[in-house]
């Protein structure tokens, strides 16, 4: 994935024995701008997700709300 920019997050609740990742990159493919999501437990194999926007602005529409998303979650960002 040469070119795109990647931003992670953890959330670790031991009390919940909660251990999960949630990862988004954005970058440009061949046909169209992509954001992909992957996602699980840490340690896990995880899933992933990928969706094409026609342009930068609707791509980063939504990495910005994902990103909300996480953090309302009690996610903290990683580097």
């Amino acid at each position: 994935m040469s070119g795109f920019t990647t931003t992670r997050f953890e959330c670790i609740d031991p009390a919940k024995n909660k251990k999960a990742f949630y990862t988004l990159s954005t970058g440009h493919g061949l046909f169209c701008f992509m954001l992909i999501r992957c996602w699980g437990r840490i340690g896990g194999r995880g899933h992933r997700l990928t969706k094409c926007f026609a342009s930068e602005a609707e791509m980063l529409l939504e990495y910005e709300r994902l990103c909300r998303k996480r953090r309302q979650r009690r996610y903290s960002l990683t580097d």
